[in-house]
């Protein structure tokens, strides 16, 4: 069965890092392929619209909301409004008077504790510890890692958005980072950070669509490898470089 698994494995691995090949080209092979894994496009398929909820069914979602506290509040708003996605600007509720065609970030949201994400889940800390850690990409394009703190969902513009809330990791300092191994063995995919968590107000905001997979780490005690404070060693091949 451990065979086979690793089979299954090795297989979908190809066909997402050829998916763009496999879903545009139209050879027997492909065929094959799409049939195998269905969620490729095939050049005769287009994804979906998204259909955008009426306003009935968004007063009924928000009956069962609960007020965003300040901090998370700033931190949706300032996250919607510098998205370079977002076709809207959204103003604080506070800021009285809105203009009639304004557009207001509610200050309720639903709270949910743990997402699916391409068939994976994702939790809040408080919940699973390892399915709260976690690997994502953020709007400047770099990867970082992080625990889930929290999760908020929103109907914007009659669509349905999750706020995950991040507390990245808090990185080495250079002169603890010379003591670190790992740097001179990257085949081991493995990075160092402190495990000591940053401060509310570095936290961050992601949407499901920023991650990129769980992150196994290993709690190491001060002292290790010479460094004072306690560490978390990140293990960071479990999504094979997928990115």
């Amino acid at each position: 069965m451990l065979r086979q698994i690793c089979r299954r494995g090795r297989f979908d691995a190809f066909i997402q890092d050829n998916a763009v090949g496999v879903a545009t080209s139209d050879t027997p092979v492909s065929t094959a392929l799409q049939n195998l894994s269905p969620v490729l496009l095939s050049p005769k398929q287009s994804p979906q619209p998204t259909l955008r909820l009426s306003p009935i069914f968004e007063a009924q979602y928000y009956a069962q909301a609960k007020p965003l506290s300040p901090i998370f509040y700033n931190l949706i708003l300032a996250y919607v409004n510098n998205n370079p996605e977002s076709t809207k600007t959204f103003r604080h509720f506070q800021q009285l008077p809105h203009p009639i065609d304004g557009n207001v970030l509610p200050p309720h949201a639903v709270v949910i504790s743990y997402v699916e994400h391409k068939s994976r889940n994702y939790s809040v800390l408080s919940m699973h510890q390892g399915n709260a850690s976690i690997s994502f990409r953020r709007m400047d394009g770099f990867v970082s890692y992080g625990f889930i703190q929290e999760m908020r969902q929103l109907v914007l513009e009659g669509q349905m958005r999750t706020f995950i809330i991040i507390s990245p990791h808090r990185p080495l300092a250079p002169a603890d980072d010379n003591s670190n191994p790992y740097p001179k063995w990257p085949g081991f995919q493995c990075a160092m950070v402190y495990s000591e968590p940053v401060g509310i107000e570095q936290w961050i905001i992601i949407e499901e669509k920023h991650i990129i997979g769980h992150v196994p780490y290993y709690q190491r005690p001060s002292g290790t490898f010479g460094i004072r404070d306690g560490t978390l060693i990140l293990i960071e091949s479990l999504y094979r470089n997928r990115l």
